[in-house]
């Protein structure tokens, strides 16, 4: 009887850690856009215009899966980028721009695509390759409403001063000095 339970207990071991193995690499495999798409860009440019200006590419045709919420139903998307680089130890997705002429970063659908692939992917900027120009942009984006640690510490700092201030007219008025 307690061989029965241990082999069935190994088995089931077995059965569950091929199914772990199947159901991971199948995520894997889902950040990855298939290499059979055709490239919209000459990648082999691309590539070398991104080394030669620093940049050690990490990933190619990457995807975030982005899920959209609407009437309380959610819709599965995907936001793709070219490439994921690394300079300096900060990482960006990459968008290579390859259309008839020049990218106006601040045009609004074109903003509004950077702006995705930066809360997509949670980095520190997003790269912007222009073909036409063989130029690179870095672009990071801050939004003037956003409170970030800069607004707490000069918050605390106001504070402690405030606090000091009233402390020493305390310690006045109890000595009797003021």
């Amino acid at each position: 009887m307690p061989a029965q339970i241990t082999l069935a207990v190994f088995v089931g071991l077995l059965c569950g850690a091929f199914l772990f193995f199947i159901f991971h690499r199948l995520m894997i495999r889902g950040k990855y856009v298939a290499q059979t798409e055709k490239p919209l860009f000459d990648e082999k440019v691309a590539e070398t215009l991104l080394k030669k200006q620093g940049f050690s590419i990490l990933g190619k045709k990457l995807r975030e899966t982005v899920i959209t919420n609407i009437n309380g139903k959610d819709h599965l998307g995907y936001i793709k980028a070219d490439y994921l680089v690394e300079k300096l130890k900060k990482r960006a997705p990459v968008l290579v721009y390859a259309g008839e002429g020049s990218p106006d970063l601040n045009e609004e659908n074109f903003r509004r695509r950077l702006i995705e692939l930066d809360r997509a992917f949670c980095l520190d900027r997003v790269v912007c390759l222009d073909l036409n120009k063989m130029e690179i942009y870095q672009t990071a984006f801050r939004f003037p409403h956003e409170r970030n640690l800069d607004f707490y510490f000069r918050f605390v700092l106001a504070m402690f001063i405030l606090l000091v201030i009233v402390g020493i007219i305390w310690l006045l008025v109890t000595l009797k000095l003021y």
